[in-house]
Order: structure tokens, then sequence, then C-alpha cells
């Protein structure tokens, strides 16, 4: 008896262990989102900075207009969505995989937006991490929503979980 107690106990502190570490990962994930998402937004402030300095004094246009491409450049670096995915993978280690499988037609863009999706981030961090508008996100979403044939009056949380569902139902 005191065996299977002290089993038992063994157990529930795994599982509060592998909770903490979960928790840790979705925390984890988020802040290095975040931090992207600042990043990017500083970088939108300095190139629109840079713009208005070009029209002020057209004689720095070509130094400043490299400077903007250097931007523009770090605005769509692979390397952060890379990171993303790692970190993304720890916390929903099947989620992706499951998602391409269950909906094979979506595009890296539209994974990333699912994923985004996912961890619940607003709209306006959405467009702050793509480089586009938050119009642009609206319409992404839209798009998102056809392509995946969801009903208006259904969340992409609950399609994508109950998606995900079924898939792993029918594994």
């Amino acid at each position: 008896m005191d065996l299977l107690k002290a089993e038992n106990e063994n157990e529930k502190l795994k599982q509060r262990n592998l909770l903490s570490e979960l928790i840790y990962r979705k925390e984890e994930l988020t802040n290095n989102t975040l931090r992207n998402v600042h990043k990017n937004n500083l970088l939108a402030i300095i190139k629109e900075a840079l713009k208005k300095e070009i029209n002020r004094d057209p004689n720095l246009k070509n130094n400043l207009k490299e400077i903007i491409e250097n931007i523009d450049d770090s605005l769509s670096l692979d390397k952060d969505w890379e990171a993303f995915y790692h970190l993304f993978g720890q916390v929903h280690p099947t989620f992706i995989e499951d998602l391409k499988i269950s909906c094979s037609k979506l595009s890296d863009r539209d994974i990333k937006l699912c994923a985004l999706i996912k961890l619940n981030f607003s709209s306006q961090h959405i467009a702050t991490l793509f480089g586009i508008s938050l119009s642009s996100v609206k319409v992404a979403r839209h798009r998102l929503r056809k392509k995946l044939d969801i009903p208006e009056d259904v969340s992409f949380d609950d399609f994508l979980e109950k998606k995900i569902l079924d898939r792993s139902v029918t594994n």
C-alpha cells in the first residue's frame, strides 16, 4: 500500500513538473515573440523617420534608402521564424504537423498565421510580425477562413482545436 502511495505521489510530482515546464515554455514562446514584435515596431518607427528625412533633405536619399532596405531585410528574416517554430513545437508538439496533414493546401504563411492565432495573438501583433498593415491581416484571416472552410459562427481556435482533435482520434 505504501509503495502504491509513493508511486502515486511520484506520478503527481512528474505531472506538476511537466505542467511547470509547459507553462515555462509557453511564457518563453510568448516573450520571444513579443520581443520580435517590439523589435519590428522599433524598426518600423526608424524606417518612417528615415523616410521623413529623405523628404526633408534629398541629398541624403541614397544613403538612407540603403538603410531602409536593410531594415526591410531585417523585418523579413526567416531566422526569427525558425526560432519561433522551435519554441512553438516545444509547447504544441504536433500542432503544425497535424495542421499540414489535415489542411495540405495551406502555405507557410497560412501555417504561421494559424500558429499565431493558436497563441491568441492580436491582429495588431500579427501585423507587426508579418510587416503588414492591420487591414492586410484581416484580409489574410478572411482568406484563411475561406481556405479552411470555417463557418462564420465558428472561431479559429475552436476550428483548429476540433480539426487537430479529429485527426488525433482517427489515428
